[in-house]
């Protein structure tokens, strides 16, 4: 074999890889959706203020939470597939998993989170985990009066 058919190969062995990722993409992005959901009415029974919405491309789930000043807040967590670039973007945590779609072992798609593939339980957890008990801020550890020096 020379380079060329090395390099002839390997496009080959992309498309074939493309072409897996998008055929599942769809089902890999509604399979993490159904263990989010799941999470979610759990955190619901559990006292969370949560709602589900979105589109069928971009999902989203919202955490409405009583203020210390008997005010309404809400949050907004937003999954949105991205077929071209072989992503599930997440958007409302800092800092955000980076969701991949790839192929793994025996050529079946599937997900990967910060490079190592999970279960959608575990996809699941590591997205609403911040979501739900973000680190307090600063704001947070104060009595809400602000001092001048």
């Amino acid at each position: 074999m020379t380079w060329i058919d090395d390099r002839l190969s390997g496009r080959e062995h992309e498309r074939v890889r493309r072409l897996s990722i998008e055929q599942s993409a769809e089902r890999i992005y509604g399979e993490l959706w159904e263990a989010i959901k799941k999470c979610v009415d759990e955190a619901s029974r559990k006292g969370f203020g949560l709602e589900t919405n979105g589109s069928p491309h971009e999902r989203t789930v919202v955490l409405s939470t009583n203020s210390s000043r008997r005010t309404l807040s809400t949050r907004k967590l937003a999954l949105a597939l991205k077929k071209a670039s072989q992503r599930i973007l997440v958007t409302g945590i800092e800092p955000a998993p980076e969701l991949v779609l790839d192929l793994c072992h025996d050529n079946v798609v599937c997900l990967k989170l910060n490079g190592k593939q999970v279960s959608y339980d575990e996809a699941a957890q590591a997205v609403l985990d911040p979501f739900l008990f973000p680190p307090p801020s600063e704001e947070a550890e104060t009595d809400g009066t602000i001092s001048f020096g």
